[in-house]
């Protein structure tokens, strides 16, 4: 029936997506929480990692859920290839949001910005999530249909490329800036060390400030 329809395209659009990006971020952040974790480039591969796992279980259920083995074989494949940057992207999005809301918090101990910041990347994800299911719904016609879903992937490849690259720059940044802060540290704990080990040049210091 009508209703039905509408049932269905209001829980592959508004609803799944939301439920899946959640579940999936969850699973992020409990990998989020190990030493080898370090920023939004690790959150895109981390997401990347989970949103494959879980890509690769709903197409095997898509699969196992034809008629036929034959159909089953095909749409599993179908699947694979045409959501190759689908929930990838959509988690390694929510990842790059964990990482930069942990990076913030390290930086500025300040937990309402960096959920802010979590929540930004997490509603990023969900809107191409629900613009990807959505588009399935845009036509019948499979030729058209096919250039929407192409479209899409092109659409997706380039926003991952992006993240790609900027994280990538960011995560360069902040591993530079850490360094020399680092190095900082340790001149002025060398510094320290030697005038505690040589007391004369200390108070010939103190004297010139004077």
């Amino acid at each position: 029936s009508e209703f039905n329809v509408i049932l269905d395209v209001l829980s592959s659009v508004a609803v799944a997506p939301i439920i899946e990006e959640i579940s999936k971020g969850i699973f992020v952040y409990l990998l989020s929480r190990t030493k080898h974790f370090d920023g939004p480039l690790d959150g895109l591969i981390y997401g990347a990692m989970v949103g494959t796992g879980f890509a690769a279980g709903e197409n095997l259920q898509y699969g196992f859920g034809q008629a036929d083995l034959l159909t089953g074989v095909a749409v599993t494949f179908i699947r694979s290839v045409v959501q190759i940057t689908g929930h990838p992207l959509y988690t390694g999005i929510v990842g790059v949001g964990i990482g930069i809301a942990q990076r913030w918090y390290d930086q500025n101990d300040s937990i309402r910005k960096s959920y802010r910041l979590y929540f930004a990347y997490l509603k990023y994800a969900i809107i191409l999530h629900s613009l990807w299911n959505a588009s399935s719904y845009l036509t019948n016609n499979f030729l058209l249909g096919l250039l929407i879903m192409v479209i899409m992937v092109i659409f997706n490849v380039i926003v991952l490329v992006k993240l790609v690259n900027r994280n990538t720059i960011f995560d360069n940044y902040s591993v530079e800036s850490r360094r020399k802060i680092l190095q900082k540290e340790i001149e002025l704990d060398d510094e320290k060390a030697y005038r505690i080990k040589n007391p004369e040049i200390g108070r010939a210091s103190c004297r010139e400030r004077v």
